[in-house]
C-alpha cells in the first residue's frame, strides 16, 4: 500500500501542468503574433524546450544515481509518447497543419537524430563523450537555423510600438516554471505508486516516468487546441523530441558516459519504428489526419505491449 500523500501530490502536479501549459502557450503565441513569427517556429523552440524540462531533470537524475535504465527508457519512451498519443490526440481535436518546413528540414533532422541515437546505443556498450559532443553539436546547429529562420520571417508589426515585452516574457518564465515542478511532483508521485507495486525500473522509465514527462507535452497540446493555437502542436512534438535526443543524451554523456545496457536496447526498435511512421503518416496531406494518426497510436500501443511482454 502507498501512503495517501502521495495522490494529492500526484493531483497538485496535473494542475500545475495545465497552469504552465496555459501560460507557456498564452506568452509564446503572443509573441509570436507580435513579431510576426509563425507559431509552429514557437512550438519548435521556446514550447518545445519548456515542455522537455521534466525529461532533463529526470535523465539527469538518473544518470546521476546510476540508473541508465531509468534514463535511456525515458528518452525512449517520452519519444513514443509524444508521437503516439500527443500528435493523436492534436489530430482528433484540431487536425494541426503540417507546415512545409516540415519537410524540409525538421522531418529530415528528427530521422537523422533517431538513427544517430541509436546507432551510438547498438555500437557500444555505452554513449562516449564524442558521440554526446557530436548530438550537442548538431542541436547546436538545428537552434541556430531555426533562430535565423525565425528572424527572416519575422515582420514588423504595428504592434511593436509600445508593446509590453515583459507581459509575455513573464507568462513564458511562469509557465516553464509551472511545468518544471508539475512534472517533478507527478513523475515522483508516480515512481512512489510504480514501486510500492513491484514494477521494474525498466518498465518504470518506459511507461510511468516516460508518460509523466510528456504530460507538459500533453497539457501545452490540449492548451493550444483549446485556443486555437494549432501550429503550436506538431513544432512542439518535433521539438521536443529532437530536445531529448541530442540535448539530454548529448550533455550526459559528456559529463559521464552513458551505459548502454540490454534492457535499454529493447527499447529502440519502437522509437525507430514510429518515428518513421510520422513522415508517412503526414505525407502528401496539408492537415494531419485523424484517421492516419490511428497508425501511429496502434504503433504505440502494439509496442509498449510488446516491450513489456519482453521486459
Amino acid at each position: 500500500m502507498f501512503e495517501f500523500g502521495v495522490i494529492p501530490e500526484f493531483v497538485f502536479g496535473v494542475i500545475l501542468l495545465i497552469a504552465g501549459a496555459w501560460s507557456l502557450v498564452h506568452g509564446g503565441s503572443r509573441i509570436a503574433e507580435a513579431f510576426g513569427i509563425p507559431p509552429i517556429l514557437v512550438g519548435l523552440t521556446i514550447i518545445a524546450w519548456g515542455t522537455s524540462a521534466p525529461e532533463l531533470i529526470v535523465s539527469l537524475a538518473a544518470s546521476m544515481a546510476g540508473s541508465p535504465d531509468l534514463m535511456l527508457g525515458n528518452i525512449v519512451g517520452s519519444n513514443l509518447v509524444n508521437i503516439g498519443l500527443i500528435l493523436t490526440t492534436a489530430a482528433l481535436l484540431m487536425r494541426p497543419p503540417v507546415e512545409s518546413r516540415l519537410w524540409k528540414f525538421d522531418i529530415p533532422l528528427l530521422l537523422l537524430a533517431t538513427f544517430m541515437f541509436s546507432i551510438f546505443c547498438y555500437t557500444g556498450k555505452e554513449i562516449k563523450a564524442w558521440e554526446g559532443a557530436l548530438m550537442m553539436l548538431v542541436f547546436a546547429g538545428y537552434t541556430y537555423r531555426i533562430i535565423s529562420n525565425a528572424f527572416e520571417k519575422s515582420e514588423t508589426h504595428d504592434r511593436l510600438k509600445g508593446y509590453p515585452y515583459w507581459h509575455d516574457v513573464l507568462y513564458i518564465v511562469a509557465g516553464g516554471i509551472g511545468l518544471f515542478f508539475g512534472g517533478e511532483f507527478v513523475v515522483e508521485s508516480s515512481i512512489k505508486i510504480a514501486t510500492k507495486m513491484g514494477i521494474s525500473e525498466a518498465m518504470i522509465g518506459l511507461t510511468i516516468v516516460a508518460i509523466g514527462t510528456s504530460l507538459p507535452e500533453l497539457a501545452t497540446t490540449l492548451v493550444a487546441a483549446y485556443r486555437r493555437e494549432t501550429g503550436i502542436a506538431i513544432g512542439n512534438v518535433v521539438g521536443s523530441n529532437m530536445f531529448n535526443l541530442l540535448a539530454i543524451a548529448g550533455p550526459i554523456a559528456v559529463i559521464s558516459p552513458v551505459t548502454v545496457t540490454p534492457g535499454s536496447i529493447k527499447f529502440l526498435p519502437g522509437m525507430i519504428l514510429i518515428t518513421v511512421l510520422l513522415p508517412i503518416v503526414i505525407f502528401k496531406t496539408d492537415k494531419l489526419q485523424r484517421s492516419r494518426s490511428v497508425i501511429l497510436l496502434v504503433a504505440y500501443v502494439g509496442t509498449i505491449a510488446a516491450l513489456i511482454k519482453g521486459l
